[in-house]
């Protein structure tokens, strides 16, 4: 889903320079990608202190799945930073669409669409915002109600993931269609 949205190109120049650069290293985790499972459990949405979620917790260890989860982050921050600055560019293209559509995906990340130089402080949120949205990680206000109900999240807890991602897929591709980035 990163290379979906960030497009293949940024995906593999962020993915690069996440393994060889251990400054631009620093920076991805400056954007407070550790504290996405902390707001998680703070808000009591990782899987609670009973037989079932002690379970999953352990098996989700033992397979990999969270350290693959957190390396996904990690790609999907690095992918998020370099499309940011590819968005930065098209902003001021000669095409329409393409001028739109960059200051729409701007907007998205919570950047004006006038925008000429990140901040710090930018570059960091948009990196956060990037991830968690391209990750589909935990974020309530767009998960349909029923995945919030605890009586029935454990029954739909690892079925969540491929309702979110075909959602998340169809959106994207509809969104590219209307700016006409078809590609």
């Amino acid at each position: 889903s990163t290379a979906v949205k960030a497009g293949y190109w940024n995906t593999f120049k962020g993915g690069y320079r996440l393994l060889t650069d251990k400054e631009y290293r620093k920076q991805i985790s400056a954007s407070g990608l550790s504290n996405l499972s902390v707001f998680q459990m703070v808000s009591g949405l990782e899987p609670s202190d009973t037989f079932f979620g002690r379970a999953a917790h352990t098996m989700t260890k033992i397979s990999g799945f969270q350290h693959m989860n957190k390396f996904n982050q990690y790609l999907a921050a690095a992918a998020g930073r370099e499309y940011v600055k590819s968005l930065i560019k098209a902003k001021d293209s000669n095409i329409s669409a393409r001028r739109n559509w960059a200051k729409e995906n701007l907007k998205e990340l919570g950047l004006p669409d006038d925008i000429k130089k990140l901040t710090k402080r930018q570059d960091l949120e948009s990196m956060y915002r990037f991830s968690r949205d391209a990750q589909l990680q935990r974020n309530i206000l767009n998960d349909p109600l029923a995945f919030n109900d605890p009586r029935i999240r454990p029954f739909i807890l690892f079925k969540r993931f491929g309702y979110k991602q075909a959602n998340w897929i169809r959106e994207q591709v509809v969104r590219d269609v209307k700016y006409g980035n078809v590609l």
